[in-house]
């Protein structure tokens, strides 16, 4: 064993498994004894590390694992720099009891408590996390910082219970580094910010990647996230510019942390400015509102109406709207000032693009399906992502109500009086349910751009079984023989919207010349005790609808009167008969006569035949 000197006793350092001899001189005198030292291997023997860098901005923890025996919660630990003091000079208190390094070595000298596993074979310590951190201080001193201004190699001390202290080696390099913060700084396009804001954030630093993660959270970065990201960030080549967008979700905190993950290890950005502000402010959010003009305040909009929207803030409604977008509730808004600056195309899927309908409205025809959708609107302070109303309502939306009419006949004739009939998905029918009828397309539905033809109010039918509109007595002139018009409904409280028929959304209602118009006989001239075959010729583009189950009269002209269908028949006909697109009434030679029917026969061109 080395001897001691005038300056004190040297230490010696003892390699493990190896045997020593012992002198110990007492009181000067030339008696000694002699001992055999046996020295153990270094306990606990080594250690690893969840992260080999430490950042004097760290939020995430280090986890040290120690691996040793006879490990207990009553030894100490201490993570120190490989330069200006050794582990064994811990002994003496003297760093500790420093004001400004104790300070510096803040997590090791008040640090977070040892977990010792039940056998005492491994010891878990949280190095650092956003409680204890190393100052920044420590990092250009150069008595202990052996790269002053960059990183500091770490070494760990450990001092077992009724023991010294002692390093511990790292079991696999790279050693423990402290580094300075970063990233080091961080910059929003916005202020102030608001709910449901998205703003481009850049962030400045070293050895940056596009997939790390900035996210604001309230008062620390322990706190909860008050945004998220969205799409896809990019970085400059040398790592020390990222730029990525997040939208705000939550406000109501006095002051908000600023915090940058990459993997599992978070930092937090101390550095951090919102527009020309160093401060981070963010207000209440942005809340859709239906044109009051067209719709009643708590209305669910149908398919095919007219989606007509503006914004407002919970006590004021904007009126600087210049932009509006719907998208998927499950999808963002492409915030252009980014896709601008890094010259990428826009990532998200936008469903309509709305127009100007006025200062504060923007509209278009809702032609997509039943579901829960977001808006997209651009104010003056800044592109918002929205998806309620002041009273908390989601933009939900239904399938197109009504799904569908029928008509009765299916084929109306000019001037014949014909039925609408509109089964309601949902709802009753409202006391200003109307039908509009109209040239135009289904954009056109509520809009004066286009040809009108009627419009019927719609009443209850008091005979179904669902809630259903009717609208009875409708006649339409000759002139709109084989124009296909749109049937236009609009429910109490919303817009104007096609109503489908048969898998046909708009053009779906027409008048065409009557069927039959004309008919023939067999023979041209009827003749008595001879079969008569009339033919009711029917109509090549609808082969159908001239049907077997149709009938057919014969009504007796009297006393040079116009006849009509409503006259009481002199003869009906029984189930007809299909030819091709036509039907056929065969009246056989021996049908009973009475009365002047024979006559009525015999003079065909005296009698008016009806299609019943």
């Amino acid at each position: 064993m080395p001897d001691g000197d005038a300056g004190g006793v040297l230490e010696p350092i003892f390699t493990a498994g190896n045997i020593y001899s012992l002198l110990r001189c007492l009181d000067g005198k030339q008696s000694s004894c002699a001992w055999n030292l046996v020295v153990a291997a270094a306990n606990p023997s080594t250690f690893t590390a969840s992260h080999t860098n430490i950042f004097v901005n760290q939020v995430s923890e280090v986890t040290l694992t120690l691996v040793g025996t006879g490990l207990t919660t009553n030894d100490q630990i201490f993570l120190l720099t490989t330069m200006g003091y050794s582990c064994h000079d811990l002994t003496t208190g003297d760093l500790q009891s420093n004001g400004t390094l104790s300070q510096w070595f803040a997590p090791s000298i008040n640090p977070n408590p040892l977990i010792i596993n039940a056998l005492g074979t491994t010891a878990e310590w949280n190095a650092s996390d956003r409680e204890h951190r190393f100052a920044a201080g420590l990092l250009s001193d150069p008595f202990f910082c052996d790269h002053p201004g960059q990183y500091c190699t770490l070494q760990l001390c450990y001092m077992r219970s009724g023991t010294t202290w002692a390093p511990v080696p790292i079991e696999k390099q790279p050693p423990l580094r402290l580094l300075p913060s970063n990233p080091t700084s961080a910059f929003f396009d916005k202020y102030p910010l608001a709910v449901g804001m998205y703003s481009a954030v850049t962030v400045f630093g070293n050895g940056l990647a596009a997939a790390n993660v900035v996210t604001v959270r309230k008062n620390t970065c322990g706190g909860e996230a008050v945004t998220v990201p969205v799409g896809t960030a990019t970085v400059t080549a040398d790592g020390k510019q990222w730029l990525g967008v997040v939208r705000f979700t939550g406000d109501g905190a006095t002051n908000y942390a600023v915090c940058y993950t990459c993997g599992t290890a978070t930092t937090e950005i101390d550095d951090a400015h919102a527009g020309p502000q160093g401060v981070i402010l963010v207000l209440s959010e942005l809340y859709y509102l239906y044109d009051p003009a067209n719709f009643t305040e708590n209305h669910v909009l149908a398919m095919y109406e007219e989606l007509m929207v503006g914004g407002t803030f919970a006590r004021e409604p904007v009126n600087d709207l210049s932009s509006a977008e719907l998208i998927s509730a499950e999808t963002e808004c492409n915030y252009m000032p980014y896709y601008i600056e890094t010259g990428k195309s826009p990532e998200f899927i936008v469903l309509l693009k709305l127009q100007r309908l006025s200062q504060n409205y923007f509209g278009a025809r809702f032609t997509v399906e039943a579901g829960t959708y977001a808006l997209c609107l651009q104010i003056n302070l800044g592109l918002f992502r929205v998806v309620r109303n002041t009273d908390g309502a989601l933009l939900t939306t239904t399938s197109a109500n009504p799904p569908e009419y029928t008509s009765q006949p299916d084929l109306p004739f000019p001037e014949q009086t014909f039925t609408l009939t509109f089964p309601l998905l949902n709802g009753d029918v409202g006391e200003n349910d109307s039908i509009h009828l109209i040239e135009g397309t289904l954009y056109d539905c509520g809009f004066h751009n286009t040809s009108s033809v009627a419009e019927f109010p719609v009443v209850a039918d008091p005979s179904a079984t669902i809630p259903t509109g009717i609208v009875s007595a409708i006649s339409l002139p000759a002139r709109l023989v084989g124009v296909f018009l749109t049937v236009c409904y609009r429910r109490t409280g919303g817009t104007f919207a096609t109503v489908p028929r048969e898998g046909q959304i708009d053009h779906n209602l027409h008048l065409v010349e009557q069927i039959p118009s004309v008919w023939t006989t067999v023979p041209v001239q009827p003749q008595v005790s001879r079969t008569l075959q009339i033919t009711f010729i029917g109509d090549k583009r609808f082969p159908d609808f001239l049907q077997t189950t149709d009938r057919a009269a014969l009504v007796l002209v009297t006393g040079g009167s116009d006849p009509t269908c409503s006259d009481a028949p002199a003869f009906k006909s029984g189930e007809l008969v299909k030819v091709g697109v036509n039907t056929m009434w065969v009246i056989s030679a021996d049908q009973p006569r009475k009365g002047n029917t024979l006559s009525v026969i015999h003079r065909l061109e005296m009698v008016h035949l009806c299609v019943l």
